[in-house]
């Protein structure tokens, strides 16, 4: 019984067991920037243009340096809110690859940016 005791404290003593690494995620606010914003359709404040539904617009944050591209949803009021790395980004509201609204943008850590955006017709 003293024997099992020893080995508990023993094994305690030694620190943590080793867990398997996975994959690496930013922490929350370490070189991290908030980004928030409404997307809107082009022209519809005017008379005679209807206007299509927000819910679901993507907001596109393309980073080329890093490869990779970051999305965020619009509500139905067409507001989001995204988290993203420090760094330049080609910020596009909608499906388009290519935009005559897209925005370049450059975030530092620690950044709250509003950023209202037109949204993109589809190109293609």
């Amino acid at each position: 019984m003293v024997a099992g005791w020893f080995v508990v404290l023993a094994a305690g003593a030694c620190g943590s067991v080793p867990r398997p690494e996975g994959p690496s995620r930013p922490t929350a606010g370490a070189g991290m920037a908030t980004v928030n914003g409404h997307a809107s359709w082009p022209n519809c404040g005017s008379p005679g243009h209807s206007c299509p539904p927000l819910a679901g617009t993507p907001i596109h944050f393309a980073d080329a340096a890093a490869n990779r591209t970051l999305t965020a949803v619009a509500d139905s009021s067409g507001a989001y809110s995204i988290q993203v790395p420090a760094g330049s980004y080609v910020v596009i509201a909608g499906r388009a690859d290519r935009s005559p609204y897209q925005r370049q943008v450059t975030i530092r850590p620690g950044d709250t940016l509003t950023l209202d955006l037109e949204i993109a017709l589809p190109t293609g």
